[in-house]
């Protein structure tokens, strides 16, 4: 049987030929059978570019290869747009502006500009939530804003003076208070107000607030006193000099622990000195000091005492003091004994003289029970 010369069909390619090569516009494209189209098959739309059937024979199977891409663009301006089709939407007027408009083709116009949102000729357009508000015209001064409107406020331009990269004020400076009452103040007697430090936390000194004088030293504070917080350390410090850092009340923020001149406390109260109070101390127990390993020249009272004499080694002034050894008495009486965090023993001397006077009171008794007997017999 032989084959028509007009066939769409090839002998020796055995796939339909391009019947539609070159079409006048996508319509065309999308009206070619689907009895010549085949995985592979090309096309050119005139003045568009060239198409090709990727995945498939269907329509939502062509695809535009951009190297035969020629724009349908010809204004400076133009902008390419795609709705089934890529399309080109022509520059606007000289001051409009462009609206998304889904009833467009393109989804875009270009609109003339709304007079809700012409900018003043010169100033600041601020949006109120429904337009612009363009009432901000320049003005000398700075931008305020009350919760509802902007307003420009005058200064002083003689209140505020430069000096390289700082700047003073010779006035009082009020932050939430009109009407300051000290050379800075915070806030007035209406809330509760808030003074927020930051500083680097790889810096041992890393906020401070400081207080000084400047009659010497290397600094105006140089003799003065500050608080810090040590970020490392996690402790707030009143100190002594600013400069050497040297802390004289030290607050650790996990535990509550206050020192007096300890920086790390180890209890609630943890002084590194002497104490005074000039009223009364209130406890459930005293414990003291009484591990051998702080003492020198220790010399037992008597063979029938545990008291013994001695000084204390960091004592400069070699006082001679009275005491007892806590190894000693940890001995017989280890619930009189303690150990700090340090590894020294301590002796709850209270309940150790107590149970002393029980035990003295105890013979006494002894004995005058022996001497009445005696008394009777005589």
């Amino acid at each position: 049987m032989g084959i028509p010369l007009g066939s769409q069909f090839d002998l020796n390619a055995g796939l339909p030929i391009r019947k539609y090569e070159v079409v006048a516009n996508t319509t065309e494209r999308d009206a070619i059978p689907d009895i010549v189209r085949y995985d592979g098959f090309e096309t050119y739309v005139e003045g568009d570019q060239k198409y090709r059937l990727e995945g498939g024979i269907t329509n939502s199977d062509w695809i535009g290869l951009d190297s035969s891409f020629n724009s349908p663009l010809t204004t400076k301006g133009d902008l390419l747009t795609y709705s089934s089709v890529d399309v080109r939407l022509p520059v606007g007027t000289d001051g409009q502006i462009l609206s998304a408009d889904s009833t467009e083709t393109t989804g875009l116009k270009w609109i003339d500009q709304p007079s809700s949102m012409i900018y003043p000729a010169a100033g600041i357009a601020v949006s109120n939530g429904t337009g612009w508000d363009t009432s901000i015209t320049p003005s000398t001064g700075y931008l305020y804003y009350d919760g509802s409107t902007f307003s420009w406020e005058s200064v002083s331009s003689s209140l505020w003076s430069q000096n390289g990269s700082d700047i003073y004020y010779n006035g009082n400076v009020g932050i939430g208070t009109s009407s300051p009452q000290t050379q800075l103040q915070i806030g007035d007697n209406t809330g509760s107000e808030k003074l927020l430090l930051f500083g680097s936390n790889s810096n041992t000194t890393s906020s401070e607030i400081l207080f000084g004088d400047n009659t010497s030293g290397a600094s105006p504070y140089y003799n003065g006193m500050g608080i810090r917080f040590d970020s490392a350390n996690n402790y707030l410090s009143i100190d002594d000099n600013i400069v050497a850092n040297t802390s004289l009340i030290a607050i650790e923020r996990d535990t509550g622990n206050v020192g007096i001149n300890k920086t790390n406390p180890d209890y609630t109260l943890d002084v590194g000195g002497n104490g005074r109070f000039t009223s009364t101390v209130t406890a459930t127990n005293f414990i003291l000091s009484s591990d051998i390993k702080l003492k020198e020249n220790i010399n037992k009272l008597n063979d029938s005492t545990d008291i013994i004499s001695f000084n204390f080694k960091n004592d400069n002034e070699k006082r001679k003091r009275y005491g007892i050894i806590a190894q000693e008495i940890e001995k017989n009486n280890p619930e009189l004994v303690y150990e700090d965090k340090e590894g020294y023993k301590q002796v709850a001397y209270i309940d150790y003289l107590l149970m002393k006077m029980a035990e003295k009171d105890k013979q006494i008794n002894n004995l005058e029970s022996r001497i009445e007997k005696l008394e009777k017999i005589i």
